[in-house]
């Protein structure tokens, strides 16, 4: 017994001696992001709350295409961080694959969930090291129904893996989860390699997404990927007449109403009032002169003006809304100077 147990405090001091990971984990690509897809209307975010089961278990210490295991799951955890950053989401982080004397051990909370901040979460990925325990993915995912027990709305639990598990098969917590919580649940996953054991846990979930790593190095892969995660196609927009002001309305660099435009705007708001009642969207639009972030503010100031505007011609403030939509949607070339002169304007959009 003596020597049983003396092997065992042998086996966790070199775990936790080779535990530190030499390379250092990072994204397989710069920050993509979903955020943009829900700006812009084309997607709406389905998904609230996430959490992530990593798989730190001893099998995840072998080489899959030169690189360990962990450190490609790590990877791949920082990389679908990057995607996700700038959505409205709760995120935490749970491991399995701990070496421990006792069941509940062998899987922990290493983050729990709480609102998602992608630098603190990347620290949390971080943070984790691999281990030399067994895989308890049905314990893990036992587990991670307490710790969503008090989350509202739709939660995404993503796992990420080589897809090896021990014990219990985790399709029964599948199970369990759906008799829980329902569709407000969904499993998704990451495998490192092909088999196929976690993408039968997502069908059988009958929602969410499964991946392959080697799909997911990419941006547009890890997208792709996401979107089915956490979006959702927006549905079509109520009929529309779009009216677009004229490309003279802006200077270069600036978000004030020139006095030409000012003839414009008063004529539609003319033809506002001859239709009470019905919503209006104003779009502000840039040309591609000046960095993303710089040009996303300065079309949400040109909407704004313009709203401003029309409020003082007597448009109720409830009828409008204005946003901004950056350079992403061009109407002319931007290598010319005309172009980017028509590409500086604002659209309306009349709901009918």
């Amino acid at each position: 017994m003596r020597t049983c147990l003396k092997l065992v405090l042998c086996l966790i001091a070199v775990a936790a001696w080779t535990g530190c990971s030499v390379k250092q984990p990072a994204p397989f690509f710069e920050k993509p992001g979903l955020a943009a897809k829900v700006k812009a209307g084309e997607y709406i975010q389905v998904v609230d709350n996430f959490l992530i089961l990593l798989d730190n278990s001893h099998t995840m210490r072998d080489s899959y295409q030169g690189e360990q295991k962990f450190y490609l799951a790590q990877s791949a955890a920082l990389s679908l961080n990057e995607t996700i950053a700038g959505l409205k989401l709760n995120g935490g982080l749970r491991t399995f694959g701990t070496l421990s004397l006792t069941a509940a051990g062998r899987t922990k909370l290493a983050c729990p969930v709480q609102p998602h901040a992608a630098a603190s979460y990347a620290e949390c990925i971080t943070g984790t090291k691999a281990s030399f325990g067994s895989t308890p993915l049905y314990e893990a995912m036992v587990a991670a129904a307490d710790d969503i027990a008090n989350l509202k709305g739709k939660t995404a639990i993503i796992i990420i893996s080589d897809g090896n598990f021990t014990g219990t098969n985790p399709d029964q917590a599948v199970n369990m989860l759906k008799e829980k919580y329902g569709d407000r649940v969904c499993v998704s996953s990451i495998t490192i390699g092909r088999v196929g054991a976690l993408s039968a846990l997502t069908n059988q979930s009958r929602c969410g997404a499964y991946g392959y790593l080697d799909d997911l190095k990419t941006a547009d892969g890890m997208v792709d990927f996401a979107t089915k995660v956490f979006l959702e196609k927006a549905p079509p927009r109520p009929a529309a007449s779009k009216i677009i002001i004229n490309s003279v309305l802006f200077d270069f660099d600036s978000s004030a109403v020139k006095p030409e435009a000012a003839i414009v705007l008063k004529e539609a708001a003319s033809m506002l009032k001859q239709n009470p009642g019905k919503a209006i969207t104003i779009e502000g639009h840039t040309c591609s002169i000046g960095t993303d972030q710089y040009n996303q503010g300065l079309s949400e100031r040109r909407a704004n003006s313009v709203k401003k505007f029309l409020a003082g011609q007597g448009i109720e403030m409830s009828r409008m809304s204005a946003k901004g939509l950056g350079e992403s949607r061009p109407v002319a070339d931007n290598k010319t100077e005309d172009g980017r002169q028509r590409n500086r304007r604002v659209e309306f959009h009349v709901m009918q």
